[in-house]
């Protein structure tokens, strides 16, 4: 293997450690906000600790790759043992790997970031948050006097954890759209949590019924159209991101609506059991749904 493509691939290793640091201080009034993950994330890097960064870590962290050839090669992501193993390397080295000297600093900054509820969770906003980082600049010093720079887009899913601690359960690089689209709250009927309830007249996703379904059920979603003619774009995608099938593209009369899904993909196959996502738009209105299939 060449030199640049042993480059190109660690730059591509190195950016899944890395994570966005705020330009400014957290302001006094979020310090126990989602952001103060990444101002401990920033503390843990800068000191190359394993363990610090261990600690900010959910049991059940999931990373998703941006880079389509490491996304071809893990489709479902790597969880904590494996992020834990490449942080190490970084960190620290591998003396059986020594085309991946450690770093000796590591420097990141990024534009502003946004704090938007996280899809998964969408009415527990006080414990689950998604944070948006469009653009973070990374520059990596090695011990072997080698500097890399990249940049790229990040969001994290973080949890509020019984110690009223942050931390990071989800991260995606490069992410698609439909994983950063607002959720609305509602509960397990579809009813909308009072603090998400619209005026008399604004559009609404109304319901997903049944939610949970099974995997021989059919689910029937049902919204409202406010005027004749408006364009309705409603597709589904699986926790990754990838679109499991369009279920309306097109104008539509005005009033109540009802879309059946049979659970199957655009190619007619069942689709398993897990956690989908519905993204609905009607004219200028967007709204996103938990779906869950169970056996």
């Amino acid at each position: 293997m060449s030199r640049m493509s042993i480059l190109s691939r660690c730059i591509a290793i190195l950016l899944l450690f890395l994570t966005v640091l705020p330009a400014t201080p957290v302001a006094a009034e979020e310090e126990d906000g989602p952001l103060v993950a990444l101002e401990h994330l920033e503390l843990a890097q800068q000191a190359l600790d394993v363990d610090a960064y261990a600690a900010l870590l959910t049991a059940d962290f999931r990373f998703y790759f941006g880079d389509e050839e490491q996304r071809a090669l893990h489709p479902d992501g790597w969880g904590k043992a494996d992020e834990l193993a490449s942080a190490t390397h970084l960190f620290v080295g591998d003396a059986t790997r020594p085309e991946r000297p450690p770093a000796r600093r590591i420097e990141l900054s990024f534009g502003a970031t946004t704090v938007l509820p996280d899809p998964d969770f969408p009415c527990d906003r006080a414990r689950h948050a998604l944070i948006d980082a469009p653009r973070v600049v990374l520059q990596i010093e090695l011990v072997n006097g080698e500097r890399l720079s990249a940049a790229g887009h990040h969001a994290y899913r973080v949890v509020k954890g019984n110690d009223d601690a942050w931390r990071i359960r989800r991260w995606d690089e490069e992410p698609a759209e439909s994983l950063l689209v607002a959720a609305a709250c509602a509960d397990t009927t579809g009813a909308l949590a009072a603090e998400d309830m619209a005026p008399v007249g604004v559009n609404r996703l109304w319901s997903v019924a049944p939610n949970p379904s099974r995997l021989d059920e059919k689910a029937t979603l049902t919204f409202a159209v406010e005027k004749d003619g408006e364009a309705v774009d409603a597709a589904l995608y699986d926790v990754a991101g990838r679109r499991v099938k369009v279920l309306a593209r097109g104008p539509s009369a005005a009033g109540i609506r009802t879309i059946v899904w049979d659970g199957r993909d655009t190619y007619g196959k069942l689709t398993p059991s897990g956690v989908y996502f519905l993204n609905l738009r009607a004219g200028e209105r967007i709204w996103r749904e938990r779906l869950v299939r169970i056996p």
